[in-house]
């Protein structure tokens, strides 16, 4: 789109994933300019990027919508979020979201009580510590590890998107697909090399903001045709959905989402102790408009 609006003055490469870098490379050969735009998860950048683990906590954004929107503004107003991106040579954009997470299980989840024992697909440092307290045990391992270890029994149920379950044919293992809502996360960002960026022309990076905030709404339309799209296939394939039915409850379980993650920011150092409580309250300030 870049390229068509230049009338071909400006030409993007695109690269399948992996194919210039590993995902945990990302944001030092973007950083470094080895590549001029890269993709990186939240999960793969913490140790750059702790503030960033805000946009990426369960049970905080009740959509996709509004993990996008929020994870934005959080940028925008977060002295910190600004300064960790800058010290590490980044520009943000395309501020997207994936659909809520649910869990894809080998046997029904109605209620809270299904929860005790089960060994269930986590990752990070904060999701793990929601599902102890629901009585589980939480199984850190990559995502693409969760079809084998649903086989192997090594899992009872994954945490992950509608879309995410299909994409990995989990309906195939786990026939049993719940609609309990840990809501949304901004799981990734898209980033240019800052210097590239600040050596563009303002009409270039005018029109470079306007394509992103179009992409940013069609991802957020997309991205929820496309999950529900996946669970009619999951339950055209076999599956079958299943209605958690204390939805309520399990808002009221969790320990404070905002809390866990502050803490693990702060955790991280000295530094990041007043920018976490910050980033807290401007959360739930935010929150409640």
């Amino acid at each position: 789109e870049l390229t068509r609006r230049t009338n071909g003055r400006v030409q993007v490469e695109i690269y399948q994933g992996g194919t210039l870098g590993k995902v945990t490379e990302m944001i030092d050969l973007v950083g470094g300019g080895a590549i001029d735009l890269g993709n990186c998860g939240h999960g793969y950048s913490f140790a750059r990027l702790p503030m960033n683990a805000f946009f990426n906590a369960p049970m905080i954004y009740k959509n996709h919508e509004m993990a996008a929107k929020m994870s934005k503004l959080g940028y925008q107003t977060q002295k910190k979020v600004q300064e960790d991106m800058k010290k590490n040579n980044l520009h943000p954009f395309l501020f997207g979201a994936l659909t809520e997470y649910r869990l894809i299980s080998k046997k029904p989840i109605r209620t809270l009580a299904d929860f005790k024992g089960l060994k269930v697909r986590t990752f990070g440092a904060v999701n793990p510590k929601m599902f102890i307290k629901l009585g589980a045990v939480p199984v850190n391992l990559s995502f693409t590890e969760a079809y084998g270890a649903l086989q192997k029994g090594t899992l009872d149920c994954v945490y992950l998107s509608w879309t995410g379950s299909y994409v990995l044919k989990l309906f195939e293992v786990a026939k049993y697909v719940s609609d309990v809502n840990f809501g949304a996360i901004n799981s990734h960002l898209s980033y240019v090399n800052l210097d590239l960026w600040n050596s563009w022309p303002q009409n270039l990076k005018a029109l470079f903001n306007q394509i992103s905030l179009e992409a940013e709404q069609i991802t957020i339309k997309s991205v929820a045709e496309f999950d529900r799209k996946a669970l009619e296939m999951m339950i055209a394939a076999g599956a079958e959905l299943v209605h958690f039915r204390e939805q309520e409850q399990l808002e009221k379980a969790v320990p404070d989402p905002i809390n866990l993650v502050a803490e693990r920011v702060a955790s991280v150092g000295r530094e990041y102790e007043v920018p976490a409580r910050q980033y807290a309250e401007f959360l739930r300030e935010a929150l409640k408009k």
